[in-house]
């Protein structure tokens, strides 16, 4: 640095502070100063201010995978936000292993990080106990229904599983199986709304599993398995698109016609799915964009704003039950007709707002769920019930400061099979 100081004329406490905000000095002496420092090839050393418990302006990522190019997308979105604030992303890998992901933490902690980036939900109780204690802001992705720590930014992998599995059914296909990798938490959670879709139509769910990481040799695997297990499957849905295009590959290579003889559908909706010649059925999820509003929640909540809190479908369907316990009073087919009436109701409306605001939240569902009670005469929910309406829907939907979750269901689309 006095090397620096020498070169421009000026004292070493100048150039600390062109370091710590270039505004802070003046715009002939930023040009100076920038100058000689590639002439000099200046490298800042961040271990004292990282000491002082200043900012560090780093924030932590923490990936299952760098090899699964969702991530890769992932990555890009945050990095579109950290980059043009000025923050560095710090990456660490952990393979789908809590203990692993536990220990890389404890390295990135160790550098003061300002902020955190987890991929999943399921965490030690140590790597729980050391978020707590860093008091930094950490946001969840790639879910948007599990308990979070903190803030999640994600989408519902059991809905878009069970719509994907619903859409294989309308196509007439009756015996679809399931084709899972790794069994990770997101892999389980998709089975299970397969599962669900399966049981709601009365048919037998079936799935091919394996604990490998998906690869397009997996996919062609599981695909030849299937057909050996199960000889009338006539569809396959796969946890992801790498299964799907090496079980499209399979089916190619034994002379199967896609979609006529074997349905696939994937999920993710990977470029290399929607370039081929049938195009790959798959659920296309945002992921540079959940990248991105992960990285922007995660410096607002840095810069002290309260987060609004978005009031998607997750949110209203996760308050009907408790809704639902105060209006179905008797168990009849008005009160089923209710259900799915009140249920499309919620579905078209969204709400913005502060997350102090509960009661506010609470009497919009309130109104909505009166007025399509009200349409199939219905009666209204008596006002003394309304307090007992409200603890319960701010139970069912988590609203707190530390518990914000963002929902990006809307962005997810299914392609035609």
């Amino acid at each position: 640095m006095q090397d620096v100081a020498n070169r421009v004329g000026v004292t070493k406490m100048t150039i600390s502070r062109y370091l710590r905000d270039p505004q802070k000095v003046s715009a002939a002496l930023r040009d100076s100063i920038a100058e000689a420092l590639d002439e000099l090839g200046y490298i800042p050393n961040r271990a004292p201010e990282i000491l002082s418990n200043a900012t560090s302006w780093a924030i932590g990522v923490l990936l299952p995978s760098l090899t699964n190019k969702v991530f890769a997308e992932v990555l890009r979105g945050i990095e579109r936000v950290t980059d043009a604030h000025g923050y560095q992303t710090m990456l660490a890998h952990y393979g789908y292993h809590a203990e692993r992901e536990e220990m890389r933490l404890v390295s990135l902690l160790s550098y003061n990080i300002d902020g955190l980036i987890l991929s999943g939900r399921s965490h030690t109780e140590r790597t729980r106990k050391m978020i707590e204690v860093a008091g930094i802001p950490v946001v969840e992705i790639m879910d948007s229904e599990s308990p979070c720590i903190d803030l999640a930014v994600g989408f519902n992998n059991f809905e878009a599983a069970y719509q994907m599995t619903q859409v294989l059914l309308a196509r007439g296909h009756r015996f679809p199986v399931y084709l899972g990798s790794r069994l990770d938490e997101r892999t389980l959670i998709k089975m299970q709304g397969y599962e669900q879709a399966m049981r709601d139509a009365r048919l037998v769910p079936r799935d091919v599993s394996t604990d490998r990481p998906s690869s397009y040799s997996l996919g062609g695997e599981l695909m030849r398995e299937a057909r050996e297990r199960y000889p009338e499957t006539d569809s396959l849905f796969c946890t992801n698109d790498d299964i799907a295009i090496g079980a499209a590959f399979k089916c190619q290579r034994q002379g199967l016609c896609i979609p006529d003889q074997m349905a696939i559908a994937g999920f993710h909706g990977h470029d290399i799915g929607q370039s081929r010649e049938p195009k790959l059925a798959s659920v296309l999820t945002p992921r540079e964009r959940m990248g991105q509003v992960a990285a922007e929640r995660l410096l607002a909540r840095l810069r002290g704003e309260v987060l609004p809190l978005r009031g998607w479908i997750w949110a209203s369907r996760s308050c009907m039950a408790a809704a639902f316990k105060l209006l179905a009073t008797r168990n009849d087919t008005r009160v089923a007709q209710c259900r799915q009436t009140t249920s499309d109701n919620l579905i078209e409306g969204a709400i913005d707002i502060d997350t102090h605001h509960v009661s506010f939240i609470c009497r919009w569902l309130l109104q909505r769920i009166e007025l399509a009670f009200e349409q199939i005469g219905g009666h209204k929910m008596p006002g003394a019930h309304f307090q007992t309406f409200q603890n319960n829907v701010k139970a069912a939907i988590h609203i707190k400061e530390q518990d914000i979750r963002i929902a990006l269901t809307q962005t997810i689309a299914i392609t035609a099979l």
